[in-house]
Parts: C-alpha cells; structure tokens; sequence
C-alpha cells in the first residue's frame, strides 16, 4: 500500500474558476495509466476502483476532499465504498475491505469469495463465497452472504422449484443504506444473472423473494416470460427503487434500460430502443447508463429521469459541463454511481493522452450543485454587464474589466476605476 498525491484537472478553486469548470473534476494520476472509479460513497467524498484496464494492476481508493489516494497493489476490484472510507470488493486472497490507511481485511476466512457492496456506516457487507468441490458446488458455484461483526452470515437461496429453472448459485450485489433490502441474483443457465432480493424480518434474518420468477424466460427463443435478461446493477439507498439490465424474450439482442419499484412492485423500462449499460441510481430512481452496452469502447453517458420516458445525455442537461462533451465523443465515457440525492455524479473517461502517447483513463466527480451555482455567478454578471460599456486608458473598447485604469460608461455616467 502506498498513498500519493493525484493530478487534479480542474479550474482554479477561484470564483472565476468555478465557473469555467462548472463542477467537473478529472482525477488522473501520472504514476498509473488508469484510474477507473467503480463506487462512490453516498456523501460523494470516497471513490473506489481499478488501476487500468483489467483486475490485475491493484486497486485504489480517492478521499476528493484532500486529493489523496490510497493504493492497494493487491489485483482485483473495489466495487464499493462507505462514508467511512472503507472499500469493498476482492484482491488475491478472495473477498477483502481496505481503508485510507491501507489496512485491509479478509472477509472469509479459510475459502474465497468476492465482496460487492457495504453500508454507509460500514457496518453490513454483501457479497458472495464460492462453494468446494466437496460441497456438490462447481469452481464457479457461489452463494449469496453477507458479513457483520466478523461473521460469514450464508443468505437463502431460491430453489429450482420456487423459480421455475435451475440455478447454479447466488450472488448479493448491492444493499440498501439500513440494511433491510438486500439485492442479488441467481446463476442461471445462461450466465444472465436474473434478479432475486433479501428483505430483513424482525428477528434479523432475511426471506428470499425470487421476483425474476414472473420475468425472466429461460428459453431464450420462446415467450413465456416477457425477459431473457432482468438482471440488477443497483439499488437506490433508501431501497426503493432498483436499476435493471432489461432484453426482452425471443432474444432480441438490444440491451434497455429498467426500474423496479419495490414499494408498487411496477417494472418501467426506458423507451429507448438502443443497447445501454445501466449503473448507478439516485432515491428518486434516476439510472445512469452507458450508450454501447458491454462491449462497446466508445461509450457516451446517459441518464434517465423518472419524469422522463427516455434516457438522455448527461451532456444535454449539464451542457456548460462540455467535459462531458468532450469526452462522450473522443473516449470511452461510462457513468458508474450518483448519490442518494443526485448531488454528486461519478464515472471513468478513456481518452488518448497525447504528452505521453498513450490511452489512459481517468475518474471524474461531477457536483451538480456547484454546476447550479457556477450558472448563478455567470447570470449575475451578465445582468451586471448589461448597457456597460468599459473602455481603457487609450479609448480602446474592452470584453471586461482588465488591470489597471478602466473607464465605464453606464446609464449616461462615466466612471474611472482602478482594478489593481
């Protein structure tokens, strides 16, 4: 483990320099090729990931506050992170937790597994173990867990008979912020990953609901069930709402965004008819998503409202942010997590780093309310500018104020002022 400071693209932290970024903040770092952040604590401090482009090159958590980054050279993923600033996820010796100071702790003791999400407060993480050989498992048979106080607690799983298809294991994917919804998925036939969740009862433990058993269609060229793929990619920390990877049966091939609503028990699914890689998903069930899908490399970033029946870019609501612009167009921009709130927003950008020849990736932390902030300031200047006209020593007729002796003229008075 080693900490080091990171390369921060962005404005001076002046008045000015706000609005030029307009809240969009690129972490790069001059000593790794990528920094791909995969989570972001709920309060936006804390972002977790992967050095490069596979699970080998180590893995990294950023404090934004202070431009510190921990690194943990270790392989594997981190793909969550608490206000606490503890990273989840799994290095060489299966399911660990790491913090800023590099401690890191394995979660299973004697076996492996991988660790997929943790609590705000730290506290419950979720994950899976991989079974043995001598268990009647496969090398790749996991089973849904979760740990608290130091204990492997294994989670229900569905039979073939409460789903209606056989199932090779299960995995916990993601947690609510209270710990009482818990959400995952069955390995099913087709590595698909169709949905199933864990509700918290009263006495502590926790009752399996196989939703995916009313969606999902096993055969993927009949239509007995409306999908061949409803697969989770996260849940909205007040547990509402969860975000879907929806393709319908008959294998039709184009990847669409989805909401599922556990309070109404309504699927909605966006009306876009492209292939989009869903991510992250706010308390109010805005889903960020990635316009390509899985394999495309030259992603743009989207996001779909819950006014709205399609997902848009983020660079059309945002378009003073021309970052994202910028990026959607030139590299591979995919968004990953958005606070609970919809504050902050937190993604990776590929883009081709011409000083050094090389392609790189870098992690941005977007804050929409220092972007609504940056529109205030420029809207007060130019109510401010309105009818001025400013003009130097020699009458020459200036944008703005410059160092020096500026005459203004306004509303028929004419003024000198020294702008040191």
């Amino acid at each position: 483990m080693k900490k080091i400071l990171l390369t921060i693209i962005v404005a001076a932290t002046c008045v000015m320099g706000m609005a030029q970024n307009y809240g969009f903040t690129l972490y790069t770092s001059e000593d790794y090729v990528g920094l791909r952040g995969l989570a972001m604590s709920p309060s936006g401090r804390y972002i977790a990931g992967v050095l490069g482009v596979t699970a080998s090159a180590g893995t990294f958590i950023i404090d934004t506050e202070t431009g510190e980054i921990c690194i943990c050279e270790t392989g594997g993923e981190f793909r969550g992170v608490s206000d606490t600033g503890v990273a989840i996820g799994y290095g060489q010796g299966g399911a660990i937790t790491c913090d800023m100071e590099g401690k890191v702790t394995s979660l299973v003791k004697g076996g492996s597994g991988i660790g997929n999400a943790i609590t705000p407060d730290g506290t419950l993480c979720v994950g899976n173990v991989y079974r043995n050989y001598a268990d009647g498992g496969s090398a790749w048979y996991t089973h849904a867990c979760y740990w608290k106080d130091g204990e492997t607690v294994l989670l229900p799983e569905p039979t073939a008979e409460e789903l209606g298809f056989r199932t090779d294991g299960t995995s916990a994917t993601a947690v609510s912020a209270d710990g009482s919804l818990i959400v995952g998925f069955v390995i099913d036939n087709w590595a698909t990953y169709p949905l199933i969740v864990w509700k918290l009862n009263e006495d502590g433990t926790y009752t399996c609901d196989p939703i995916s058993k009313d969606y999902y269609e096993e055969d993927q060229w009949a239509a007995n069930h409306p999908y061949y793929t409803f697969s989770p990619t996260a849940v909205s920390s007040n547990g509402r709402y969860i975000a879907m990877t929806l393709e319908s049966s008959c294998y039709d091939n184009i990847e669409r965004i989805g909401r599922y609503d556990m309070e109404t028990g309504v699927l909605v699914e966006a009306a876009n008819d492209n292939n989009f890689l869903p991510s992250g998903i706010s308390d109010d069930g805005s889903i960020l998503a990635a316009l390509g899908g899985v394999a495309s490399m030259n992603k743009q970033g989207y996001i779909w409202t819950p006014e709205n029946d399609e997902a848009v870019t983020i660079r059309s609501i945002y378009p003073y942010a021309t970052d994202f612009a910028t990026y959607d167009a030139a590299g591979d921009h995919q968004p990953m997590s958005i606070s609970p709130d919809g504050r902050f927003i937190m993604g990776f950008v590929g883009f081709y780093d011409e000083a050094v020849g090389q392609y790189k990736y870098g992690t941005y932390l977007f804050d929409t309310q220092e972007y609504e902030n940056a529109l205030s300031i420029d809207a007060v200047r130019a109510d401010e500018q309105k009818g001025e006209e400013i003009y130097g020593i020699d009458g020459t007729r200036r944008v703005r104020m410059q160092h020096g002796i500026n005459i203004i003229r306004k509303n028929g008075k004419t003024v000198k002022y020294m702008k040191k």
